[in-house]
């Protein structure tokens, strides 16, 4: 089946190198898990703390795949998925007779789009939602055509898959909580995503469209434990984290790259920026860069 990393007996040592796709690496060959290659997250930082870490997500399209993660034993069978920090702790026991993907995913690629990581890390997630659907037929399809990829295509077909595992989490999540005041939060929150780069966008703005009060609007955030204008300023703090990390806008200035986000004032951004993300837009655009040339080196 093409574009599936296929198991085979363990005591085979070579294998081929794990194509990119931009920043997300495609686990393939017959040894998909060295984590020598990798940096491990530490897990007493928690996710949003981890700068250089990565995430690794597991498909698996038949049998079944046995692994142990941070000493807890996890059988995932044919149809589940489930997301690790990707490190030395993860091993997997037996996967002859299995099919399966790979996804190392960096993690702010999650952690900018995927609140409370911790809840949906470590977990059996079944692929039947639409989602979840998406996504594997999205990756097999990837797969099969990504050594022709060009580079600036990559990055965004990246972007876009780690959207999508993003949506299929919330989705569950979304699930659990059937409340109508929390249908009503995911909405507002859904829309204020969508249009966060628009810097005349007010809480005034939001409830007109979504046809409430901005009395009401407040309400149902409050009862979340966050407020509108927070929500509103984290989410294009996180977009222009996104922008500041992607080639495809390494030449743009920082601040235009902060009005495209949504903010009027580059002070403003630059000083909510270290302050959410303990690190300059500056040093982190440096940082991701530094990240990709390593991972990434051009021959000569």
């Amino acid at each position: 089946m093409p574009g599936l990393a296929h198991a085979t007996h363990p005591t085979h040592t070579s294998a081929a190198p794990a194509p990119s796709l931009g920043s997300i690496e495609i686990l393939t060959g017959v040894r998909p898990f060295d984590s020598s290659r990798h940096s491990v997250p530490s897990k007493s930082s928690g996710p949003a703390q981890t700068q250089n870490g990565q995430y690794i997500l597991l498909l698996v399209h038949a049998g079944s795949v046995r692994l142990n993660a941070d000493g807890n034993a996890l059988t995932l069978p044919a149809g589940h998925a489930a997301m690790f920090c990707f490190g030395s702790q993860l091993s997997l026991d037996d996967t002859r007779n299995s099919q399966f993907t790979g996804l190392i995913i960096p993690a702010f690629m999650i952690e900018t789009r995927l609140r409370n990581v911790r809840t949906v890390l470590g977990q059996s997630h079944c692929c039947a939602s639409s989602p979840w659907r998406i996504i594997i037929s999205l990756v097999r399809s990837l797969a099969r055509e990504i050594r022709l990829i060009p580079q600036p295509l990559a990055y965004a077909y990246s972007s876009q898959l780690a959207e999508f595992v993003c949506l299929a989490f919330e989705t569950e999540t979304t699930a659990a909580g059937s409340a109508k005041r929390g249908d009503v939060y995911e909405l507002c929150k859904s829309y204020i995503r969508s249009h966060a780069s628009d810097p005349d966008l007010t809480p005034r703005k939001v409830a007109d469209a979504l046809c409430m009060s901005v009395r009401y609007l407040h309400k149902i955030f409050h009862g979340s434990d966050d407020s509108v204008c927070k929500f509103l300023r984290s989410t294009r703090l996180d977009l222009a984290r996104s922008a500041l990390a992607n080639p495809q806008t390494s030449r743009l200035q920082i601040r235009e790259v902060a009005y495209r986000c949504g903010f009027r004032s580059q002070t403003h951004f630059s000083s909510a920026f270290k302050q959410r993300f303990q690190i300059s837009a500056s040093e982190w655009r440096d940082q991701v860069k530094e990240t990709m040339c390593t991972q990434n080196p051009v021959n000569g």
